[in-house]
């Protein structure tokens, strides 16, 4: 009698166990649920890279200094010292190393595209860290962009890139934070929530985009340098 109540007794804890271990999952389960339900609830910003450069500077690297355009590559005056005398050559070189940003999208659940710069890996060969780069080649063939055209972007899940070349779309909300290496150094920062290939499709909206920037931004340009002009003569 007592060997069956122990046996009852174990069976009971036994199912105890279980009932326990199922009402775990189906409550992890839900909350998985949960929180995938308000991550695709999440509206991301579609972003361009220039919206993430300050005015003055944008201005600043949309418009070189004829200094610059003047001199001969190996010429007397290609010297990076006598250039910097020049106040508006000086303004260039601090633009093309500017870690400022735009404070309204710090913390602001953007989508943009760009190249991925791989930087860590799991043991499946993913990627899981990354600087995200809006032109191909930069910080491999070519230098750097500035630091707030660079994001360091982490995804725990992984990516894996098959060809450098091939650009995505990031999702995730954008952080200020200084990342430097031996690659390059960001200004902004991202734990990737949603990423995806970059399509002839997306080229097409994507180039729509430069172009409404190209109105909004270029004349206002223009103005400025017709005022400068002026102000000078």
């Amino acid at each position: 009698m007592l060997k069956q109540k122990k046996i009852i007794a174990l069976i009971s804890i036994l199912v105890g166990f279980v009932t326990l271990g199922f009402i775990y999952k189906l409550l992890v389960v839900t909350q998985d649920e949960k929180s995938s339900q308000e991550e695709n609830q999440i509206e991301y910003a579609t972003t361009e890279w220039v919206d993430l450069i300050p005015k003055d500077e944008l201005q600043i690297l949309l418009n070189p200094p004829a200094a610059i355009d003047d001199i001969v590559d190996g010429g007397e005056d290609d010297d990076i010292n006598k250039l910097s005398k020049n106040p508006e050559v000086a303004r260039y070189q601090r633009a093309l190393v500017s870690k400022n940003i735009v404070p309204n999208y710090k913390d602001k659940p953007i989508m943009i595209p760009g190249f991925i710069v791989p930087l860590e890996f799991d043991d499946q060969k993913k990627v899981t860290e990354f600087f995200l780069v809006p032109y191909f080649g930069a910080c491999i063939h070519l230098p750097p962009p500035p630091p707030n055209q660079v994001i360091h972007a982490r995804y725990p899940q992984g990516i894996e890139q098959k060809e450098l070349y091939q650009p995505y779309w990031i999702s995730g909300a954008l952080k200020s934070e200084i990342v430097k290496n031996d690659t390059a150094t960001s200004a902004y920062s991202m734990l990737v929530k949603q990423i995806r290939l970059y399509t002839e499709e997306d080229d097409r909206m994507y180039n729509e985009m430069q172009q409404e920037i190209e109105q909004e931004y270029v004349p206002a340009f223009q103005e400025d340098e017709e005022e400068y002009d002026v102000s000078e003569s």
